[in-house]
C-alpha cells in the first residue's frame, strides 16, 4: 500500500503541472484580442468626419494647391485625407484637431499640365493617442469633397517673310499668357529640297524672339526646294505652349 502511494504522488503531480500548463496560456491569450477588438469597435462606431470644406483650389506655374477645414465627432480627434487629381492619389496627411477636434487641412501639387483637371479630398476619422498610435476607422463616416480647375499655359504665335532677292527666311515670334514672361524661344528648321529627303532640325532654345535661315536651295526651276520654320513657347514657370509653323517658302531669290 505504501509502495503505491509513492507511485501515485507523481502523477498527481504531473496532472496539477499539465493543468497550470495548458490552462493558464488560454485564457491570457484571449483577453488581448478581445480587448483590442472592443476598443477599435467603440471608438469607430462613435466616430464621424461631420464636416469637410473646401476653401479654395487653383494652378498657377504647373503647381496646383488648395485648403478646407473640416471637424470630427467623438471620440475621434483627428483626421485622415487622400488627395485625388484626375483621379490618380496625389497625397495624403493625418491632421490631429484641436479642443474642438476641428482643424485645417492644406494640399499642393506639381507637376500639373495644361488643360483642365478635377480634384478630390477623402477623408475619415481618426483618433491619435498620447503615444501618438493611430486608430483608424477608414468605413466610418467619411466625407468627400470634389471641384475642378484649369491650368493656363503659354501661347506662341509665329509671322515668316522672306525678302524676294534674297534666300533668308525671317521669322517674328510672340509668346503670351500662362505664367508671364520672360518667354523662352524655341526654334525648329524644316527643309524640304527637291529631289531629296526632308529634314528637321531639333529644337534650340533662344532668349530671342527672332530668327533667320538661309533657306537652302538646289533646284533652280520648279519644283523650288521649301524651307519653313517652327515654334513653341515656354513661360517663366517652364511651361509649354503648343507648336505653331510659319508659311513655307520657296529657297529661290525672286521667287515668292
Amino acid at each position: 500500500m505504501k509502495r503505491e502511494l509513492r507511485r501515485s504522488a507523481p502523477y498527481a503531480l504531473l496532472a496539477g503541472m499539465m493543468l497550470v500548463a495548458c490552462g493558464a496560456p488560454e485564457e491570457g491569450g484571449l483577453a488581448p484580442s478581445e480587448d483590442v477588438g472592443t476598443k477599435g469597435s467603440a471608438i469607430c462606431s462613435g466616430s464621424s468626419v461631420s464636416a469637410l470644406s473646401l476653401g479654395g483650389f487653383s494652378s498657377w506655374g504647373g503647381e496646383a494647391a488648395g485648403s478646407g477645414s473640416w471637424t470630427v465627432t467623438y471620440p475621434a480627434n483627428g483626421i485622415h485625407v487622400d488627395y485625388y487629381i484626375d483621379g490618380t492619389l496625389r497625397g495624403s496627411s493625418d491632421i490631429q484637431g484641436d479642443a474642438n477636434r476641428s482643424g485645417t487641412w492644406n494640399f499642393s501639387y506639381s507637376p500639373v499640365n495644361c488643360g483642365s483637371h478635377s480634384f478630390q479630398a477623402k477623408a475619415y476619422p481618426i483618433t491619435i493617442n498620447s503615444t501618438g498610435t493611430i486608430d483608424r476607422c477608414p468605413t466610418s463616416g467619411t466625407k468627400t469633397v470634389t471641384t475642378s480647375f484649369s491650368q493656363s499655359c503659354p501661347t506662341a504665335s509665329i509671322s515668316c517673310s522672306r525678302p524676294v532677292n534674297t534666300h533668308i527666311l525671317n521669322c517674328q515670334g510672340t509668346g503670351s499668357g500662362g505664367s508671364g514672361g520672360p518667354y523662352t524661344y524655341h526654334w525648329q528648321v524644316y527643309a524640304q529640297p527637291y529631289n531629296e529627303p526632308s529634314y528637321y532640325s531639333s529644337w534650340y532654345p533662344s532668349s530671342s524672339s527672332t530668327t533667320s535661315i538661309t533657306c537652302p536651295y538646289h533646284n533652280w526651276d520648279p519644283p523650288y526646294d521649301l524651307g519653313r520654320i517652327s515654334l513653341k513657347v515656354s513661360d517663366s514657370s517652364g511651361l509649354m505652349s503648343g507648336v505653331v509653323t510659319g508659311e513655307a517658302f520657296p529657297c529661290i531669290a525672286g521667287i515668292l
